[in-house]
């Protein structure tokens, strides 16, 4: 068990044992310097509860980060206000991601460049495409995008076709079907 799933386990984020993201997210982060990460999606009660159990707090995945890279400024985006929350090297920004407009604001508000995105969000097919289209010039150079939660195998190839730059996907778990569409910078 690698040290992010035990942080994962231990903030109850839904990335390691329902998804098994995080074995696959150490393998790919565990030798780069992240600085600054752009998480969106911060998580709901309403939607992570039945996933992970009544104990979940908002912004799991969020402290998971902020532990695993101990030097990086971590940021969350969300369209839910009642998540937001600021805490230390955590800030977050109210964002709907299906809406250009609002993608820019966030990203102004947020600054600078980031080294890794992880797309948590809406999970719609159209919302997912703009914003990576829109985010991937906001990733330094060998920077990460990740797209969580595709639904199958081939979902994750039709996202990869209406991308504007190279992706790959990763089947993180056969059975249940979770896939991850990595893009680099």
């Amino acid at each position: 068990m690698t040290r992010l799933c035990k942080l994962c386990k231990q903030y109850g984020s839904d990335k390691d044992g329902l998804h098994n993201y995080t074995p696959l997210y150490h393998a790919l982060l565990a030798k780069r310097k992240i600085t600054r990460m752009l998480e969106i999606g911060i998580g709901t009660k309403a939607c992570m509860v039945p996933a992970v159990g009544r104990n979940y707090q908002p912004g799991a995945s969020l402290r998971m980060w902020r532990d695993y890279f101990p030097d990086a400024e971590i940021w969350g985006w969300d369209i839910d206000r009642d998540v937001l929350v600021n805490d230390g090297r955590i800030h977050t920004h109210w964002c709907d991601q299906s809406d250009i407009s609002s993608l820019e604001a966030a990203a102004d508000a947020s600054g600078k460049m980031f080294d890794l995105i992880v797309d948590d969000g809406s999970h719609i097919l159209d919302h997912q495409v703009l914003s990576a289209n829109f985010l991937y010039n906001r990733l330094t150079p060998g920077g990460l995008y990740m797209v969580e939660d595709m639904a199958n195998i081939a979902a994750a190839n039709h996202l990869v076709s209406l991308l504007r730059y190279p992706a790959t996907v990763y089947v993180t778990n056969p059975i249940r079907q979770d896939v991850l569409v990595v893009l680099e910078r």
